[in-house]
């Protein structure tokens, strides 16, 4: 159990250990990700001072190429960071929709997803089937 009042963490844990616990923790990194993608951007020094916060956001984010994720343009199919004010134009909620598919690792099986966006006529719906049956839901829009 964790002690608010206990010994603090380290102020630099490694990359790779991080790395470690988290695969131990179910959230490893896409099949052919490498660490240069990883760290694009930030460098290493920044992942270690900044243990798990910044490792989790990189790999829950998207690719900038599809040649530097996983399968599903992600640098891991365990964990996601999105913005969420990215509903736009179509196919934002088809997106999230499939994301969520492919989290929940064949526990999900939506099939036929769909959406319809148009934030300025204030009109949003997602549709998809599921275990045999069609699911529309409409969507309040505020803003985006």
């Amino acid at each position: 159990m964790w002690n608010p009042f206990g010994p603090k963490r380290p102020a630099t844990v490694p990359l790779d250990d991080q790395l470690r616990v988290l695969a131990e923790c179910g959230i490893p990194l896409a099949a052919g990700v490498s660490l240069s993608v990883l760290t694009r951007g930030f460098g290493l020094a920044a992942f270690e001072t900044d243990p798990y916060r910044l490792v989790l956001t990189a790999m829950g984010g998207e690719v900038e190429t599809t040649d530097q994720g996983g399968p599903g343009g992600y640098l891991s199919e365990h964990i996601w960071h999105f913005d969420t004010e990215c509903i736009e134009d179509h196919d934002a909620y088809a997106a999230i929709a499939r994301r969520l598919r492919t989290l929940a690792q064949g526990d999900l099986p939506l099939e036929n997803i769909e959406d319809y966006v148009d934030v300025e006529e204030g009109n949003a719906w997602v549709a998809f089937k599921l275990d045999g049956t069609t699911h529309r839901w409409v969507a309040e829009v505020q803003d985006d």
